[in-house]
């Protein structure tokens, strides 16, 4: 029995939990104010179309951080991730799926439950972010500009969004 993209996803989300949670036992009561951490996660869409949807998936990335105050940081991160984009056209029947790219620069402030000299430092986030969509070429060589219902090329785009989330350093 092959097993299902959910559990392959699970097993790659907790495995990447895992692997960044190891540095966590190697710290010494020393700390720094600059940081450079790779990272794992995990991205959902708010459909905002009929006409598409965009499949959810597992994100990783580099963030470097700078704790200037005891409870306040700043968080600059590269994050790309893989999502499958499915256009929906009625009345034509074929659901193209788009295989594509996305990759978001992030600046974020960070704010901490417990101060810098901690072991364990639980944080929140939220800050704006610029993601650049990139569909992979071989579908779109599928999809031609006189087909009934996708009359529109799909293309790389940039746009603005919004990052939030927490985790434990």
């Amino acid at each position: 029995m092959m097993p299902t993209t959910r559990t392959i996803t699970t097993k790659v989300v907790a495995l990447t939990a895992l692997l960044f949670a190891l540095p966590l036992f190697a710290q010494t009561k020393e700390y720094g104010i600059y940081e450079f951490n790779p990272f794992g996660g995990y991205q959902w869409y708010k459909e905002r179309a009929p006409a598409y949807k965009i499949d959810s998936g597992v994100i990783y990335g580099i963030r470097f951080g700078q704790d200037f105050a005891r409870y306040l940081g700043i968080e600059e991160s590269f994050t790309t991730g893989h999502n499958d984009v499915r256009l929906f056209a009625p009345p034509d029947p074929r659901v193209p799926t788009i295989e594509s790219r996305s990759y978001q620069f992030g600046l974020n402030p960070l704010f901490y439950f417990t101060p810098r000299e901690s072991k364990i430092r639980p944080f929140l986030t939220l800050g704006p972010v610029v993601t650049n969509f990139v569909p992979e070429s071989d579908v779109l060589k599928e999809l031609k500009p006189t087909d009934p219902g996708f009359g529109s090329p799909v293309q790389s785009r940039w746009g603005a969004g919004l990052m939030y989330g927490g985790g434990v350093e």
